[in-house]
Parts: C-alpha cells; structure tokens; sequence
C-alpha cells in the first residue's frame, strides 16, 4: 500500500491563523474519508496509488495547504521510491513533464 508523510511550518500556519491542531484535523478527516489511518511513524497509510492521487489533488487545492506545508512525500509501493510531493508542486509541474 501507498501512503503519505506531511510536515508543517508553524510559523506558516501561523502566518495563516491557522493552529497546528486544526491542520492535523483536516489531515486526519481527509484521510479518514478515504479509510486510511497516521501510524507510529506519522505516515497516513492504507491507501492505493488512485486514492492517494485524489487525495494529493484535493491537499494541492486547498488555499493554505502548500503555503504551510515543510514536507509532503508519497511513498509508491509498488517501486518503492519516495516521491517529494511538496517540490512537485512548489517547483512548478512543467519542470517535470519536459
């Protein structure tokens, strides 16, 4: 199974008026919606590579996600690479698809 590792920048949150408690709860029902559950380790997991897309899609619309986000990585089971999810998206998507 695919899953998913997210880090905030407080002072970012902050920056947003939005408390660190209230971004992890979004997190959580998110993920929650799609049945999947945060381990020991603080990665979110259960999910199949077409949930975690939806999911990767939903978080970059959300206005205050990216501006507040320090790490978003998405594991990929089925090659056992750690995509950088956050650059991905930061850096700008045509950079990749050249």
């Amino acid at each position: 199974m695919d899953r998913i590792y997210i880090e905030f920048a407080e002072e970012k949150l902050k920056k947003y008026d939005i408390s660190f408690d209230s971004a992890i709860e979004y997190l959580d029902e998110l993920f929650a919606k799609f049945n999947m559950e945060q381990n020991k380790e603080g990665w979110y997991c259960g999910g199949s590579f077409e949930t975690i897309g939806a999911i990767n899609i939903i978080l970059k619309k959300t206005e205050w996600f990216i501006k507040c986000a320090s790490k978003w990585l998405w594991f990929q089971a089925d090659d056992g690479c750690t995509e950088d999810v956050l650059s991905f998206y930061r850096d700008g998507e045509q950079r990749y698809l050249l």
